[in-house]
């Protein structure tokens, strides 16, 4: 038998010119790469990805998913978990670190995360050399912080005003509210602009069509849809109310959701799971739900169970949870425990509720539950802390509430 020779290898060789081509190719688009990714530094906002760590957050400030959720610490960072809540990427842009609202009080308002990757936040600085005025600006990112844009900044003529206040309901409608006042007024007005573009272009939409105290300002806005808000006045007052607005912001009107004979409070911001319905909480001697089901033409009050205070979740216009919390003295180990450290559970938006059979007890004995929150039927967290407020527990189910495990201790 007689082996094959093996064939010899082919080999291509270039010519001198092809060669001379061939670099000049490779040359170009080693300069054409290099120039994209300078430039998308510059324009983007993109800063070098920071391992994930502990960091200094101790309760998110929102959880979008079971494993997604964003924080806001010391009014100039932001910070993203992806496991959880176990460790703490910091993404906020490179240039808003002491760039924060400084003439305004704090507000964690002055950010928002819509859900994994959209986050809105602002920014603040002086109009000019010697200006006496502020700009606004508010940076968004559509990919979980990686990236951020700027938008065209709003100047203000005084420096004087309250926190900004921001909202989306989603990736391209959202408002920004402030408060036009100076420390000559005895009342303030507040400043809503719009956007349908992300937060790139901002626009007038209302001012002064609804007075309110100059020191506390409006507390929060929020929209159920691109014509219908509320805004939350700052100050609890005789006859509470709340201002909707029905045409985007551009008029409001006063409504009393709360029964006649309810004794003085104060409104939290309305949550709305649709169009349609809603709910809102509001704080008198007793905590007290409103639901509604036309868009907030009417309100009808709901039962909570009988502990007081509480943490109240809705992860949906029906499904819910309520648990007893602690009330912290002035001394930073004096507390009041609370009556029923239950947790409980609603499948009719409120009509009834029920013991959750839960094995949370088990952390009570050393730690007070300081709130619960749910991001759907199954997934939801809890923030606890030992009595002096020393040590923070954040606890996460899967299960509806039944069985819950560590994910971090501060």
């Amino acid at each position: 038998m007689v082996e094959a020779e093996p064939r010899p290898r082919r080999r291509r060789w270039l010519t001198p010119r092809l060669q001379r081509a061939a670099q000049l190719v490779l040359a170009i688009l080693v300069l054409l790469a290099l120039a994209a990714a300078i430039i998308g530094t510059l324009v983007a906002g993109h800063r070098p990805p920071i391992p994930p760590h502990g960091g200094p957050v101790t309760i998110p400030t929102r959880m979008v998913s079971p494993t997604t959720g964003w924080a806001e610490v010391a009014l100039s960072e932001i910070w993203r978990t992806t496991d959880a809540g176990a460790n703490w990427t910091e993404v906020d842009p490179p240039s808003l670190p002491d760039r924060r609202p400084q003439f305004w009080g704090p507000s964690e308002d002055a950010a928002f995360f819509l859900d994994a990757r959209h986050a809105w936040v602002v920014e603040t600085g002086m109009s000019g050399p010697g200006a006496s005025g502020l700009y606004v600006s508010v940076f968004a990112t559509d990919d979980g912080g990686r990236h951020w844009g700027k938008g065209q900044p709003i100047t203000l003529d005084s420096p004087s005003g309250m926190s900004p206040v921001l909202y989306f309901i989603d990736a391209r409608h959202g408002w920004l509210l402030m408060s036009d006042t100076n420390q000559d007024d005895i009342e303030g007005s507040p400043i809503l602009y719009a956007t349908s573009d992300g937060g790139l272009n901002w626009r007038l939409i209302s001012t002064r069509s609804a007075p309110l105290h100059a020191w506390c300002g409006p507390a929060s806005i929020m929209f159920a849809t691109v014509d219908l808000g509320w805004l939350v006045p700052g100050c609890g007052e005789s006859n509470p109310v709340l201002l909707v607005t029905r045409d985007g912001g551009v008029t409001w009107r006063a409504q009393r959701p709360q029964p006649t004979a309810t004794p003085d409070g104060v409104f939290d911001a309305p949550v709305f799971f649709s169009p349609t319905d809603g709910m809102v909480f509001f704080h008198t001697l007793q905590l007290l739900l409103l639901v509604t089901s036309d868009g907030g033409l009417t309100w009808s009050p709901r039962s909570l169970p009988e502990i007081n205070p509480m943490s109240v979740s809705f992860a949906d216009a029906t499904r819910g949870w309520a648990i007893g919390t602690h009330v912290r003295k002035s001394l930073p180990d004096s507390v009041n425990p609370p009556a029923d450290e239950s947790l409980y559970h609603t499948d009719d938006g409120g009509l009834s509720w029920a013991v959750v059979p839960t094995e949370l007890r088990q952390w009570t004995q050393d730690y007070f539950v300081d709130a619960v929150d749910f991001v759907d039927q199954k997934n939801g967290f809890a923030s606890a802390s030992d009595p002096p407020g020393q040590k923070l527990l954040w606890l996460k189910t899967s299960d509806g509430g039944r069985t819950w495990a560590v994910v971090r201790t501060t």
